[in-house]
């Protein structure tokens, strides 16, 4: 009975430990714990987790059945597909595969799956972001694919009541702030010296009419860039919100039939057992 508990126990935190690095699955059926460092065309490139500072070893995708990364996501490899996916351009911003989020960077060919990231530069994900620092990471284009965004686009029309108005509704009080001010002070600054202008003689009317003009311009032109902003704001926002939604919903939990080594008092023997694999 004591063997056998202490047999539980090495199962299970044996599993625990294995989660923590990635495991590459042959055709054959060979478990490999290691570190898949690169993916290519035609191989992979990975280190043996018990030997992270030696050779880096190089296997042919061809033998590669599957790859479970530390993440807990699977990626499998079908090699007739003939690496049509592989000329996409590492610039392009389609939506990036869940499964890579959190492993290596020198990713290619890799097969899509059902949970996708928007954001072009996953490094870059994480929670509390501003929009100011999250534009240059998204596509407003991608908004269309969004079945429930967080943000409608029409939200622009608040800042028909109040300049800057939507953007503090959508957790921006910086961009609020900032058209409140451009689009309120500058055009009441121009009509109030244009005005005193006006005082100092015909010259002074004439003056003082082009600059309150200037500045009215100057202010609707503010005003229709509120408008603008406030739509990139609401899309880029309802992207990033997907993308922490997709990171959190990432999680799995499960059992699953297993044969483990176990060092009994001799030797070293394999013995069945019951893996619990938790995945987020």
């Amino acid at each position: 009975m004591k063997r056998i508990l202490v047999t539980i126990i090495s199962l299970c935190a044996f599993s625990f430990i294995s989660n923590a690095q990635d495991a590459i699955t042959t055709k054959d059926g060979t478990d490999i714990l290691a570190k898949v460092i690169e993916i290519n065309q035609n191989d992979i490139k990975y280190k043996r987790w018990n030997n992270l500072d030696g050779p880096t070893y190089t296997m042919s995708i061809s033998d590669i059945l599957m790859i479970r990364y530390e993440n807990g996501t699977k990626e499998k490899f079908n090699t007739n597909t003939n690496n049509n996916n592989s000329s996409k351009s590492a610039k392009d911003k389609t939506p990036v595969n869940v499964a890579n989020a959190t492993n290596a960077t020198n990713v290619t060919n890799v097969v899509p799956e059902s949970q996708v990231l928007f954001i072009s530069n996953v490094q870059k994900l994480k929670e509390g972001l501003r929009y100011s620092d999250l534009e240059d990471y998204y596509d407003t284009s991608d908004y269309s694919k969004l079945a429930d965004p967080l943000y409608s686009t029409s939200r622009l029309f608040l800042n028909f009541a109040v300049p800057g108005l939507a953007q503090y509704t959508m957790g921006e009080p910086g961009l609020g702030t900032k058209f409140l001010l451009l689009c309120t002070l500058v055009p009441l600054g121009s009509v109030a010296g244009g005005a005193g202008l006006s005082t100092i003689g015909e010259a002074g009317n004439i003056a003082g009419i082009i600059i309150a003009s200037a500045g009215l311009g100057t202010g609707i032109g503010f005003w229709i860039v509120s408008l603008i902003n406030a739509a990139n704001v609401a899309k880029v926002k309802s992207l990033y919100a997907s993308d922490i939604m997709t990171v959190k919903n990432n999680f799995s939990f499960e059992f699953s039939p297993s044969v483990l080594p176990v060092v009994g008092p001799n030797s070293l023997a394999m013995a069945p057992g019951l893996t619990m694999r938790i995945s987020f």
